[in-house]
């Protein structure tokens, strides 16, 4: 039997497998990781790796996305501008002047069931974005507050 995906769940199996192989070379359990992404401004990103909130180390965004994605047209560079845009965005809404000031966490929902981007301000979740949402709002970034 053949099980058919959606493009929602390919993406999130994707990002799955991308998560536990990044997590994996670095000797962490999954269940303790997450990634947050700081944007430090227009040029520079940094991801890092994090075991119960503490920074591991930094990764590539090259090494948080594996194979499956060049089949869903998802490189790097369009996972770094992902982030960017969002950043633009809350940064945009909520009238902050230090990007500092927001963190994205990259994290799976046990909720939502899929990887989710938490907008995190001063310490205090924002909004819980899902991947798959984000990637198709991307076309219209301003939409994602609405």
């Amino acid at each position: 039997m053949i099980m058919k995906l959606n493009n929602n769940e390919l993406i999130d199996s994707a990002f799955h497998q991308s998560f536990n192989k990044v997590c994996y070379n670095h000797h962490i359990k999954t269940h303790q990781a997450s990634i947050v992404v700081k944007i430090i401004d227009n040029t520079n990103l940094e991801i890092h790796l994090c075991q119960k909130d503490v920074s591991v180390l930094q990764i590539e965004p090259s090494e948080l996305l594996c194979g499956k994605f060049i089949g869903l047209r998802i490189s790097a560079l369009y996972f770094e501008k992902m982030m960017r845009v969002i950043h633009y965005t809350f940064m945009k809404d909520l009238n902050l002047q230090n990007p500092l000031s927001i963190y994205l966490l990259v994290y799976r929902s046990k909720y939502a069931g899929s990887y989710c981007i938490g907008v995190i301000v001063d310490k205090k979740p924002v909004s819980v974005l899902p991947i798959s949402d984000i990637l198709k709002l991307m076309e219209h970034p301003f939409e994602l507050l609405n």
